[in-house]
């Protein structure tokens, strides 16, 4: 709930928003983090109609316009700087809350179409997001790293229907094959229980 209001605040703010951003990477403020998802959702542009009585259409929009961007690039910054990285699931995470085409095609731009969630626990949540920026990419096809992911079975169905979008080259068929037989083998493991 604080979150939220934090959020909400802070589009009321929008110059304080690049201030949080940089915080997030300072140990006493990390926890500032988990703002960004919310404000993602309250930028969404399905939101409008109920925002509009909080914060100014116009505002909103403005603010829309640089936020996604801003938060890639701050988020995911060039490999050479990797005292800031942050995981690229965080940031699908925050993508699929925004639902917003044009930021995950900027964001996969970014990664060159490589989305490395290699040694990642995807719960059903984090693959619908993961399922859902991939499935943006309508003209070029991304190339899915799962190496030595843990998936869970629901999670595997939502990857089914992004699949299209996915460049089918070694190693991702081992790596779809391992997780899915992983995960039918905890099914049957816990059915024995």
């Amino acid at each position: 709930m604080q979150e939220f209001f934090a959020a909400l605040w802070l589009l009321k703010s929008p110059d304080k928003i690049r201030e949080v951003f940089q915080q997030c990477f300072t140990e006493e403020m990390k926890h500032m983090k988990h703002l960004i998802p919310f404000m993602c959702r309250l930028l969404n542009e399905e939101n409008p109609s109920l925002m509009s009585c909080l914060i100014p259409t116009e505002e909103l929009k403005e603010t829309s316009e640089w936020f996604f961007k801003e938060m890639i690039d701050t988020f995911y910054p060039k490999a050479d700087d990797c005292e800031l990285y942050v995981d690229p699931l965080f940031l699908c995470q925050c993508l699929y809350e925004s639902q917003s085409s044009e930021a995950c095609i900027y964001f996969l731009d970014k990664l060159d179409f490589y989305l490395n969630l290699s040694g990642e626990n995807l719960d059903p949540y984090s693959c619908c997001a993961v399922a859902y920026v991939v499935t943006q990419s309508k003209k070029k096809k991304i190339r899915l790293n799962l190496q030595d992911a843990t998936v869970s079975e629901q999670g595997m169905r939502q990857f089914f229907g992004c699949l299209q979008n996915v460049q089918w080259s070694d190693p991702l068929p081992q790596q779809l094959w391992t997780v899915v037989l992983l995960t039918e083998g905890q099914t049957e493991y816990k059915t024995l229980l």
